[in-house]
């Protein structure tokens, strides 16, 4: 399984921006990508198929939405290099923000979340995460997210709403398991899921931004 350090990457850019204090300005970059974490936990029992028995925020087991901070889903995207995975610019420069907003919020927003007049924006939210207990085909972790690219019109020029998931079966935590193999498992299982969503998205961005 793919270790993924999901501290070390928020820590590196307030390294990074210390440093930046004592050397010259550096260049703008080109391009920007902002990356926000998910507000909306949900846990779905008993899908048979495509059968939905039953769903509600009320069962996603707290441990999980305390483990996965929005420290720990920004780190773990971050980690998984979404300049790349995206098929974007390389001098892209990623912008972490640690603030969540409400689903429905964020579905009617058409505008720039942040106050950038970058001609080359892109926004990365990561939407929701779904814990599915499936009965049939095995218990899965699901990640949504929404990708958009903006030039100089107020609207989106192209947006990309898709998921990515993998099997993960931690909960509930059982008495004496390691936390932070916990929060390891989630983070790895986070980053994950943004690859798979990533490898479908790359070749529609790479065509709109070309």
């Amino acid at each position: 399984m793919r270790r993924v350090s999901f501290f070390l990457c928020i820590s590196a850019f307030s390294a990074g921006a210390a440093s930046a204090v004592a050397q010259e300005a550096p260049e703008e970059p080109k391009c920007e990508l902002h990356v926000w974490s998910a507000e909306k936990f949900d846990d779905i029992p008993l899908i048979v198929g495509q059968l939905h028995f039953g769903r509600g925020r009320s069962d996603v087991p707290q441990d999980f939405e305390s483990i996965a901070t929005p420290e720990l889903q920004i780190s773990a995207v971050i980690e998984a290099d979404p300049v790349t995975a995206l098929g974007l610019p390389p001098d892209t420069k990623v912008i972490p923000h640690l603030t969540s907003e409400d689903l429905n919020t964020t579905n009617k927003r058409k505008g720039r979340r942040e106050d950038s007049s970058n001609p080359c924006y892109f926004e990365l939210h990561i939407r929701d995460h779904k814990l599915i207990q499936d009965i049939v085909w095995g218990d899965r972790f699901l990640t949504g997210f929404d990708f958009r690219y903006y030039t100089d019109n107020e609207k989106w020029t192209y947006r990309h709403k898709g998921k990515g998931g993998n099997k993960l079966k931690l909960f509930p935590i059982e008495e004496g398991t390691d936390f932070e193999d916990v929060e390891q498992k989630i983070a790895t299982g986070i980053a994950d899921n943004f690859l798979e969503y990533a490898k479908n998205a790359k070749p529609r961005i790479k065509r709109k931004i070309s």
